[in-house]
């Protein structure tokens, strides 16, 4: 009997050996297909800006075969410059969102074939009319500026941060919090700048792609902005507000992906994210 026994204990831990193996294997084909998904969004990415890129290629060349022609048929001498040579681009700032992470909201979607934009404008220094307080004893001074985040307290963030960073000026989490501290203040295209160089040495860090995709999208780079959000949602796929941008960007920027916008979007609800009345009316 007690051998019959041990022989059934030691097939049962068998059979919960293997079932933990299937578990495993089921879990990593699960963060392939996952991962497959995010490579095929970027791939179709790419594709149609490829095809908007052509497509308003193909347009201004006739634009320019008919002026051409107009000139010759008035016997009119060819101008200097165009002034289609001036780059279109969205009249207001996007709004951030009122939510930790710092993700930003398009009020106004760009004109549909909308040339490539501007470079960011060379660094400025950083300043704050507003005081600085003290990190108190024990506690980080990346942390006590998050706090202040929360708190509301933006212009004394900066503050706060700008003379952490005189004593650190390399350390990565005063650099992305500072970062975060200025897309609060909607300072975007000091953010971005700030933040490339940061993305571009720690391509693996999930919140460094996530907060210079907010940046980029406040600024205007929406392509890259879009490239960064999915890098970061590649890396870590429950970050809310990340997710919210994303949705923000397929809905209501060209090429937009109503499909891709309904996705994000309530991943970024089942998230915590806020509900968007207005967004949510694009998406029906």
């Amino acid at each position: 009997m007690d051998q019959a026994l041990n022989d059934l204990e030691a097939k049962v831990n068998e059979l919960q050996a293997q079932n933990q193996r299937l578990d495993d294997e089921i879990q990593a084909l699960n963060r392939e297909l996952d991962d497959a998904e995010i490579r095929a969004d970027q791939a179709e990415l790419k594709l149609q800006q490829a095809e908007a890129s052509l497509k308003a290629a193909n347009k201004a060349l006739e634009k320019a075969e008919k002026a051409a022609q107009a000139r010759v048929q008035k016997d009119e001498p060819a101008p200097a410059k165009t002034q289609e040579a001036a780059a279109a681009k969205p009249s207001r700032k996007p709004a951030v969102a009122d939510v930790p992470m710092p993700p930003v909201a398009p009020e106004k979607a760009p004109p549909a074939e909308q040339p490539a934009p501007p470079a960011l404008p060379p660094p400025v220094k950083v300043t704050s009319t507003a005081a600085p307080r003290e990190v108190p004893a024990g506690m980080n001074a990346a942390d006590f500026v998050r706090q202040l985040l929360q708190e509301g307290q933006n212009d004394a963030a900066l503050a706060t941060v700008l003379v952490a960073r005189q004593s650190h000026p390399a350390d990565m989490n005063l650099v992305l919090i500072e970062g975060i501290t200025l897309i609060r203040l909607q300072r975007y295209s000091d953010a971005a700048i700030l933040l490339v160089d940061l993305a571009r040495n720690n391509p693996r860090n999930a919140e460094i792609n996530a907060t210079l995709g907010a940046a980029m999208m406040g600024a205007g780079f929406y392509e890259e902005a879009r490239e960064s959000l999915l890098a970061a949602i590649r890396l870590d796929k429950h970050l809310p507000e990340c997710l919210y941008n994303l949705a923000q960007l397929y809905a209501l920027v060209d090429p937009k992906d109503l499909k891709q916008a309904r996705k994000y979007y309530k991943q970024a609800l089942a998230l915590g994210v806020m509900p968007d009345a207005q967004l949510e009316a694009i998406l029906q």
